[in-house]
């Protein structure tokens, strides 16, 4: 009847901006080439432009030094690599679509690889360079940028032509050499493995040590994760070719997805005040060191599986203080009841209309199953 007289249902899906739509049709109408050639150029005439008129320009005013200070400098690449996509991350676990969780999850293997390539670099050869952290800004920018996506071009000619592969290798001999009942199998074993861990744990308790532990593991699972969501998607490119059956409309997302990107995203937390720490206190104050003495069991913690630990985090911590909703097929594997029923603030229109349709089919099964069971009492008491 609301229909009827002209008013807008309320799932009713937004309609396209204009401007929007304008931007795409031309962009896409531009060679991917092209596109990562201009930013490159906008980006090293920027870079050239600061460093030529403010850094090698000293002495620096304050808004000089806000903007182009060493210091301050470490401060906004970080906010670039991490904080802009924590948030794009955030909106892409709590929609309904598997493309954005596979996006950003390609996204945070190639910034772990990344930073597992440089951190050496940057720490022993780089520290309190500017240009050093003003490239890594532009890198960072570009791994993530709309219509540019640089990200799917390192995962696509670098990770999965080399890197997956020794990943594979590495694997599958560790599972053939080394197992639960070698490596725990005797008393002299478990001592030395724990000797060797109480000594390597002031060396672990660093910024490097942090960082290490919190990227190689995940970022050799999150590599594979990604690499079997491409053979299923050509699996299923191929049945569909073939006039099979393939899994249409809204889906409930892999778990293994969902799991790292969840990490991921609880890691960017924690990187984000790792790279702040490291960089306003170093070594100046006693406590300096007692931030990766916690932060180093923490990120072991959120990746063992038995624990769920970025679950928890994400579930009862990140979705009630941003007032989220998740559906519960995304966490049905975490051991705590269901997901936080709060307000899904960050949902494309057609997430909300493929949240509706699974609310009416999940309320008419109930009701179907309501009038059954009605009917059968009234023939029992019949």
């Amino acid at each position: 009847e609301g229909e009827a007289k002209g008013e807008k249902p309320v799932f009713a899906e937004e309609p396209k901006k204009d401007f929007l739509s304008r931007v795409d049709k031309i962009m896409g109408m531009i060679p991917s080439p092209v596109l990562h050639v201009v930013y490159f150029a906008i980006a090293v005439t920027v870079i050239w432009t600061l460093k030529a008129f403010i850094v090698d320009n000293p002495p620096m005013s304050r808004m000089s030094y806000l903007l182009c200070g060493i210091h301050m400098t470490k401060l906004w690449v970080t906010f670039l690599g991490i904080v802009f996509p924590f948030f794009l991350t955030l909106r892409a676990l709590i929609t309904l679509e598997t493309d954005d969780d596979r996006y950003w999850l390609t996204y945070w293997t190639v910034f772990a690889f990344y930073t597992l390539f440089t951190i050496g670099l940057e720490e022993w050869m780089f520290e309190d360079e500017w240009l050093w952290y003003a490239i890594e800004g532009a890198i960072y920018v570009w791994l993530y940028l709309p219509y540019v996506h640089g990200c799917t071009i390192v995962n696509h000619f670098v990770l999965k032509p080399f890197v997956l592969p020794f990943v594979y290798k590495l694997s599958s001999w560790l599972e053939r050499n080394f197992t639960v009942a070698i490596i725990l199998g005797s008393l002299v074993n478990l001592a030395f493995i724990s000797i060797l861990f109480i000594f390597l744990l002031p060396y672990c308790s660093t910024y490097i040590g942090v960082t290490l532990v919190a990227m190689i593991y995940p970022f050799v699972r999150s590599l594979a994760v990604i690499a079997d969501a491409c053979e299923e998607d050509e699996d299923d490119e191929e049945a569909k070719d073939a006039g099979g059956n393939t899994s249409s409309g809204i889906t409930p997302k892999p778990s293994k997805d969902t799991q790292w990107l969840t990490y991921w995203l609880i890691f960017a937390i924690v990187h984000f005040v790792d790279a702040w720490y490291d960089n306003l206190l170093g070594g100046s104050y006693w406590f300096a060191n007692l931030w990766y003495k916690f932060a180093l069991p923490f990120v072991v913690w959120l990746q063992i599986p038995m624990f769920h630990g970025a679950e928890y985090i994400f579930l009862n911590i990140i979705c009630p203080v941003f007032r989220l909703h998740v559906h519960r097929f995304q966490y049905g594997s975490v051991p705590w009841g269901e997901a936080p029923q709060t307000v899904n603030y960050i949902s494309y229109s057609k997430n909300i209309t493929g949240l509706v349709d699974i609310v009416r089919r999940n309320n008419s099964n109930g009701s179907n199953e309501a009038a059954a069971a009605t009917d059968q009492k009234q023939a029992t008491a019949q």
